[in-house]
């Protein structure tokens, strides 16, 4: 028994044994798999990591602070989402990063892919879709016989529309082709036009135009020729183009002199052009400046040119050099900008054309704002003119995390000086506006406003203590208002921009910019305003308006009853505006209308109904501000006129029309006016984005050496029945 229980307990361990020794193996051998796919793993993860630490560093400098990574099932391999590049076979849709999708956008543009100019605008489209939280889908011809045609963009305006875009942004080559797409797009998505197409943008239905106006920028090309001693020049024509034409009849307004044209060549370019400039000086012996019109015939006018370009200290007047300017500010420009071979380059910030494109876009579609409102945001001209300008350009990659400076805007000192009180409901909104790219950006502000208890005169001595806090701590930006053409501020003002310090007004001070020398202004364009309203008005019937000017004296007022007039005639040409200053009576004494008289509401309400009883013909009303805009609707109210959605002006009262009643500026009882429609709409200036683009402005000045120019009209948008709702949730 004991040799059997031996036996069996000599087979056990045995079994044992072996399935120990199976089991040992497999372990072992699942180990060194498990080890190598770790390993494996941690190195894809280590390149992940570095890859998406890159451009989560790009993403902190340009502000967006959102580290996400997860990614929904349609948008794609998160490596398509990290790091799509601009260049070859960018048309295709892209998603952010951080899987954020509040709006999908379009857009389609003439650029070919192999054209390097449009990889800045397509970084610019790229960054701010990643700020945003914009799904984007870029779309653009494929070959040069696609590009010809434009019929591919018009397929591609179609698709963008069939396919419920949130927004449309368009190139527009050739109005003939694209215009039918265009307007059709604009009636069902909000639409705005980038690059060219200017004169065509507002006709088609676009709420705005971003890019470079040829015309003006020929202007201004040739005051630069001017004011350096030129008064006659060649302007050189690589190409048969209508925009370079433009640049041409702008060159020749603005040097105020004689301009010869070369012709566009046919075959050999490079030649052929530089067989033009040579015939041409040789014709023009007196020709003291060329002006060439982008780096096709900058090339071959500098070959011809040699060494007679002006430098130092010479000049047309003092010797036989000759002035050298060009447009566009390609890498081989900036080089000859440095090495003194051209005098200066023109550059029409094309990364604003894409950036702002979508920026503009996503507020349409988020608040229902009309930034622009049928004007031009001007993305140049900017000029080019000195060795360490180019230097500085030579060194701006939009592609990279890099800033020209090496700034982040986490770090910035913006400061805002304002004359808008705390109390003042116009600039609680403005601070709105402020706070929230403050956020989105993640970039601090110093917003500076007076007490509600200030006089006018301590309201200035507070913005020149503050300006000159601004200018003593050397902030890398200043956004000022501007309440009156105070010399002190003025001085003040431009102080600061001569110290470096980049300056952008905003709010009041439309019509002093520009004699401040101050680059942008970000505000509502008085006349500007008015003939927005009068366009709208005419469009609906109104072909004779009381412009109810609620303070007297007031010449921002009298500029947007001046704009009214000229709206209504571009529509209705023999339209008339009568403009109600004061109630005569036959008492004694002032009867203008001036804000805080009492009695004023009653006193502009019975003015409106003897004014339109002694004039049956009148079937608008137009009030410039809230103080007129209860008085307005109470007379058309007393006389039965009121149009309630069936009735129109078309014809008088007694004939069954209506008096059509707008009015500036949105608060309640507006509202309510519009909602029971005894008011057809309201204009909003705007005081949000007055307050909000100053600051985006100044973040990609500081960033890549990049601002619009000119004016940017934060309004009209026009508040009606449709989108009023929106608006009064906002206000």
């Amino acid at each position: 028994m004991e040799m059997s229980g031996f036996k069996t307990a000599r087979h056990v361990p045995a079994l044992w044994l072996y399935v120990v020794t199976c089991f040992t193996f497999m372990s072992i051998l699942f180990g060194i798999i498990a080890i190598a796919l770790g390993a494996a793993a941690i190195r894809s993860t280590h390149d992940n990591e570095d890859q998406i630490a890159v451009t989560e560093e790009r993403l902190n400098a340009l502000g967006g602070g959102d580290t996400q990574r997860e990614a929904s099932v349609n948008e794609g391999p998160v490596e398509t989402l990290i790091a799509p590049k601009p260049g070859r076979a960018f048309n295709t849709s892209r998603a952010p990063r951080s899987g954020r999708r509040q709006f999908n956008m379009a857009v389609v543009v003439h650029g070919l892919d192999s054209d390097t100019f449009w990889y800045s605008v397509q970084q610019g489209v790229l960054d701010a879709a990643e700020l945003f939280g914009v799904h984007f889908f870029y779309d653009n011809p494929q070959n040069t016989e696609e590009q010809d045609g434009h019929l591919k963009m018009a397929e591609d305006i179609n698709k963008a529309r069939k396919s419920l875009r949130d927004g449309l942004a368009v190139s527009i080559p050739d109005e003939s082709v694209l215009r039918s797409a265009i307007a059709r797009a604009a009636e069902e998505i909000p639409v705005l036009t980038i690059n060219s197409g200017a004169n065509f943008s507002e006709e088609l239905g676009a709420f705005t135009h971003i890019g470079q106006l040829e015309f003006e920028a020929g202007v201004r090309a040739g005051e630069r020729m001017r004011d350096l001693g030129v008064t006659s020049a060649i302007c050189v024509r690589h190409e048969v183009s209508l925009a370079l034409d433009e640049r041409c009849d702008g060159f020749q307004l603005g040097l105020n002199g004689t301009v010869h044209r070369t012709d566009a060549p046919a075959e050999d370019l490079s030649t052929s052009i530089q067989d033009q400039v040579r015939l041409a000086l040789d014709e023009n012996s007196d020709a003291q400046g060329i002006l060439a019109l982008g780096p096709a015939g900058f090339e071959p006018a500098k070959a011809e040119l040699g060494d007679r370009v002006c430098s130092g200290d010479s000049a047309p007047e003092n010797s036989d050099c000759i002035e050298f300017g060009t447009f566009d500010v390609s890498p081989g420009i900036l080089n000859s900008l440095v090495n003194g071979e051209v005098n200066f380059g023109i550059d029409q910030q094309e990364y604003l054309q894409g950036y702002l494109a979508i920026a503009f876009l996503y507020w349409k579609a988020a608040f229902g704002g009309s930034i622009g409102s049928g004007g031009v945001v001007m993305s140049g001209p900017t000029f080019v003119d000195s060795a360490e300008q180019a230097q500085l350009l030579l060194g701006r990659n939009y592609t990279t995390m890099d800033s020209l400076s090496g700034k982040i805007l986490t770090f910035l000192d913006i400061r805002y000086v304002v004359d808008g009180k705390p109390q003042d409901k116009f600039w609680q909104r403005v601070k709105r506006g402020v706070k929230y790219v403050a956020n989105l950006y993640g970039t601090p502000v110093d917003y500076n406003e007076p007490e509600n208890s200030f006089s006018n005169q301590e309201v200035i001595n507070f913005m020149r203590d503050e300006i000159q806090r601004a200018i003593d701590d050397n902030v890398d930006g200043l956004v000022v208002s501007i309440p009156s053409d105070n010399a002190v501020l003025r001085t003040l003002v431009g102080e600061a921009m001569t110290k470096g310090i980049p300056v952008i007004s905003m709010a009041s001070g439309v019509d002093l910019f520009e004699s401040w020398n101050i680059p942008l202004h970000v505000g509502m364009g008085e006349e500007f305003g008015g003939r927005q309203v009068g366009k709208r008005l005419a469009e609906s019937g109104v072909n004779n308006a009381i412009c109810l000017i609620h303070n007297n004296p007031d010449a921002a007022l009298e500029e947007r009853c001046a704009g009214l007039l000229a709206g209504m005639q571009e529509v209705i040409p023999t339209a008339q505006v009568q403009r109600l200053r004061s109630r005569e009576t036959s008492g004694a004494g002032d009867n203008r209308f001036q804000t805080g008289q009492a009695g004023l509401s009653d006193r502009m309400r019975d003015a409106v109904v003897e004014t339109i009883e002694a004039d049956e013909s009148i079937n608008g009303v137009v009030a410039l501000g809230p103080p007129g805009s209860v008085p307005a609707v109470e007379a058309v109210k007393q006389l039965g006129a009121e149009c309630d959605g069936v009735k129109t002006p078309d014809s008088t009262p007694a004939r069954g029309g209506c008096i059509v009643v707008a009015t500036f500026d949105v608060e309640f009882p507006v509202f309510n006016f519009i909602e029971e429609r005894s008011v057809e709409f309201a204009v909003d200036p705007g005081p949000f984005f007055q307050g909000a683009l100053p600051l985006m402005f100044m973040a990609l000045q500081n960033l890549w050496n990049n601002m619009p120019v000119g004016l940017v009209n934060s309004g009209p948008t026009f508040v009606d029945v449709e989108n009023v709702g929106g608006f009064e949730v906002f206000a």
